[in-house]
This record gives structure tokens, sequence and C-alpha cells, in this order.
């Protein structure tokens, strides 16, 4: 059950993103917030279900903007794949990491897209600058998606280390 709530969170997101365009923000300076979901289930969630949200978290950015069903959905999926075998390596507590991993995963996802659904196109300066864009802006947005995720998820917000993992000489 508390897994449906990172699908209720991230069509909040989405609605957010869709108002912000709305009212005027540039494409380019639009934060992703679905990325940020994405790293938090990679951190956290390292499980088929976290394959499978970040895939329905896909499929959402798909359904919302009426393009090729697919792109959005497959992208996430490889940047979950990729965040989660490396989640292990990473201090995932950090908020300096996640907005880093969260630009890269924004640059990365955003050119799976533009490859998988317009695959004879070339990129663009505009592309390109788009990416970088909005991964600055999914960066600066992710630290307060991750605590609100924490939050609803019911996860401590950091790690205490047991002494049963401490070999002890006594």
């Amino acid at each position: 059950m508390r897994s449906l709530f990172v699908l209720v969170i991230g069509l909040a997101l989405v609605t957010a993103q869709s108002l912000l365009h709305r009212v005027g923000v540039p494409e380019w300076l639009l934060p992703q917030g679905l990325i940020a979901c994405v790293v938090y289930l990679a951190f956290f969630e390292s499980s088929v279900t976290g394959a499978l949200l970040a895939f329905s978290c896909g499929l959402l950015l798909d359904l919302t903007t009426a393009t090729v069903l697919g792109p959005w959905a497959g992208a996430y999926v490889l940047a979950y794949a990729l965040l989660s075998f490396m989640s292990p390596r990473l201090f995932v507590e950090s908020t300096l990491v996640t907005m880093v991993v969260t630009a890269l995963t924004s640059v990365l996802t955003g050119a799976i897209y533009l490859f998988l659904a317009f695959e004879y196109q070339s990129l663009s300066r505009e592309d390109v600058g788009m990416l970088l864009g909005q991964a600055v802006a999914s960066a600066l947005v992710a630290p307060m998606v991750m605590s609100l995720l924490n939050k609803v998820r019911g996860r401590p917000v950091s790690r205490a280390i047991g002494r049963t993992s401490v070999v002890s000489a006594v």
C-alpha cells in the first residue's frame, strides 16, 4: 500500500509540472519531479517492486505528454537499473549526492527519451540546453521530494549503524 503513495506523489509532481508550464515557466526551467522519485526508488527500494514503480512513473509521464507511449517508461527503467546497481556504493543520505545523481539522471533519461522518441532526428543545441536546464531545476527540487517520500513511506531520515555488524574483540 505504501508503494502506491509513490505514484500519488508522482501524479502530484506531474500536475505541478504542467501547472508551471501553463503559468509560463520556460520548458528548460521545468523540474522533472518524477526523476527524483526514480532516484529515491533506486536508492531505497531496490527490488522488483521498485522497478515496477519506476516503469509506472515513466508510463505516467508518457500518458501526460501525449506523445509516443513508452519512451519515458523505458528511460526510467534503464535509469533505475543503473542507479540500483550503483546505490550500495553511494552515500545515499547526502543531499549533495542526491542532487548530483538527480541532475545526471535527468540528463540521461532525457537523452534516452529523445533517442527513443525521435530516433532519426539529431540533437540540437536547444535540446541540450533544455536537458541541462531541467537537470539543474530537478536537482534543486530533489531534496524536497526525497524528504516527502521518506515521510510518506515511513522511513527514518538517517540509518543508524547497528552493533551487530561491528566486530568486537571483547
